[in-house]
């Protein structure tokens, strides 16, 4: 068992060492010789899309099947359900708002930083930000991308009670992207 947890370790630092590289663009696969995009994460968004939370007072907002993600949801690197639901007229009714399966859903409040990567719909409160990328990132990107540069993002963090991220420094973080789709995944 010692052996195998040792195993573990160094199999994630090995991960953690090459997806640097890979993001990074120092190391590359040899088929792919295009140039690289530079710009602000703000640049490569089409979007960022905020969420809400329905009113606590309305039980009929609380039996729905619709998955309501909190930064309490966030303990994997995805995301295909929540601790709580809500109902479509819940939905209808608040600021929370539908976050298509593969998209990124990072944490703006609370965990800043974390981010999760949803493989179903779901709607999500206003401590988290969905991420809708332009044309020419693939979200598994920018999902890679987020999960590797936590630590930068969470350090952008302010505040003394409850740490949040502004989402012009969240969107003023330097990016380098692969131009190829192909190299991307």
């Amino acid at each position: 068992i010692e052996t195998t947890g040792k195993l573990i370790v160094n199999s994630k630092a090995q991960k953690k060492a090459l997806m640097q590289q890979l993001l990074t663009g120092k190391k590359r696969f040899p088929q792919f010789k295009e140039d690289w995009l530079s710009g602000t994460l703000g640049d490569f968004l089409a979007r960022i899309i905020g969420g809400g939370t329905p009113s606590r007072s309305k039980g009929q907002y609380w039996v729905g099947d619709i998955p309501w993600i909190t930064v309490k949801d966030l303990v994997k690197s995805t995301i295909s359900g929540a601790k709580e639901k809500i109902s479509k007229q819940a939905l209808d009714e608040s600021a929370s708002n539908i976050i298509p399966a593969g998209t990124v859903v990072v944490a703006t409040r609370m965990a800043v930083g974390k981010s999760v990567f949803t493989t179903v719909d779901v709607a999500i409160n206003q401590d988290l930000k969905a991420l809708i990328p332009k044309e020419g990132l693939l979200s598994t990107y920018l999902h890679y991308w987020m999960l590797h540069h936590a630590q930068d993002i969470e350090a952008l963090g302010t505040g003394s009670t409850v740490k949040g991220i502004q989402l012009s420094d969240l969107k003023s973080l330097g990016i380098k992207i692969p131009s190829n789709l192909d190299e991307q995944k």
